[in-house]
């Protein structure tokens, strides 16, 4: 199903790589920035919050690692730089991961949910 957050693990690196990387968008507390759902800059949308509060957890992990590491395209959403070949894939799951343990359990169990719908694995539907 993928990789789970271990919540007795050191998030200091994940952590850090959020505040490099995304937190001037997404803001220190994932919160997003003011009007997400409706400001358009160049034809993109405003960051989202990713603290469960937005749209996050409606996309599967595929879709969520997909958008962290491409560059940002005009109307294309995503607006952050490229982090293509900066981290590595376990950097990656491991951030995603720092991220949805911020959720509530909820939005975990929706998107761990269409995590198991899209790989075709038994579970819930």
């Amino acid at each position: 199903m993928g990789y789970v957050w271990d919540t007795r693990r050191d998030s200091s690196q994940a952590a850090e790589l959020y505040a490099n990387e995304c937190a001037y968008c997404h803001g220190n507390a994932l919160e997003g920035q003011h009007g997400w759902r409706l400001a358009v800059f160049d034809s993109r949308t405003a960051a989202p919050p990713l603290d469960g509060t937005g749209h996050t957890s409606h996309h599967s992990d595929h879709m969520l690692l997909r958008t962290m590491r491409r560059a940002a395209r005009p109307g294309f959403g995503h607006a952050g730089p490229s982090l293509q070949g900066e981290y590595s894939e376990k950097e990656f799951r491991e951030l995603l991961e720092w991220i949805k343990s911020h959720w509530s359990e909820r939005e975990r169990r929706y998107q761990r949910d269409l995590n198991t719908w899209l790989s075709d694995e038994p579970g819930p539907r």
